[in-house]
């Protein structure tokens, strides 16, 4: 999930999305009905020294917005580097974990995305650590492609998710530690995957 953070955002991993817009993300209830999460779209000459900096004069900033039990507004703000309107590729969503305890945050600028996961600590949001994928379950592809990326697909557990890498056409499973890492234990190709295929593991 960090496979564009050195080019584009600091954090984020890869996701793709069709037909989408930069627009603000309506209140989506966790499912332990302890907490709203929802994103407003704000121009980013209006955030400040906080904002990165960029070379649009239509620069937009998603800023997450957490609402916890006491009804307390947490802003969380993700710059888009030179995101604006005119691109209807960049756009922005969020999503919950079952049991409700992680929130993903998708973000696309262009051809390349993210996605970050987090944990609700104190009603507030702390960012999830991915660990490097070990060699031996590394997929590598002969036809990588330049735009696309990683998304998760489903989750199969409170911990546990899968999410397919359309640049190097991988599926990976992962696993959220105790210590609240996010490991992965398993892989195939996803021509496997779309063939029903077990994914290989430890």
């Amino acid at each position: 999930m960090k496979r564009i953070a050195s080019t584009l955002l600091v954090g984020l991993g890869t996701l793709m999305f069709t037909d989408a817009r930069l627009a603000d993300v309506a209140p989506k209830m966790s499912p332990d009905h302890k907490h709203l999460a929802s994103v407003e779209i704000l121009p980013a000459k209006d955030l400040g020294q906080d904002v990165v900096e960029s070379t649009l004069p239509n620069a937009k900033v998603a800023v997450v917005i957490l609402q916890g039990a006491s009804n307390k507004k947490i802003l969380h703000s993700i710059p888009f580097p030179d995101a604006d309107d005119t691109d209807n590729r960049n756009s922005v969503g969020l999503s919950w974990s079952p049991d409700g305890r992680i929130l993903e945050v998708r973000v696309q600028i262009g051809q390349l995305a993210g996605y970050t996961l987090y944990r609700i600590v104190s009603d507030k949001l702390v960012e999830i650590e991915e660990l490097p994928i070990p060699n031996k379950l590394v997929i590598k592809s002969e036809h990588q492609r330049s735009g696309g990326g990683a998304s998760i697909v489903k989750w199969t557990g409170d911990d546990t998710f899968v999410a397919v890498d359309t640049i190097s056409s991988a599926e990976y499973t992962y696993r959220i530690t105790e210590k609240w890492k996010a490991e992965v234990i398993a892989s195939r190709p996803k021509e496997e995957a779309e063939q029903g295929v077990a994914p290989d593991d430890r």
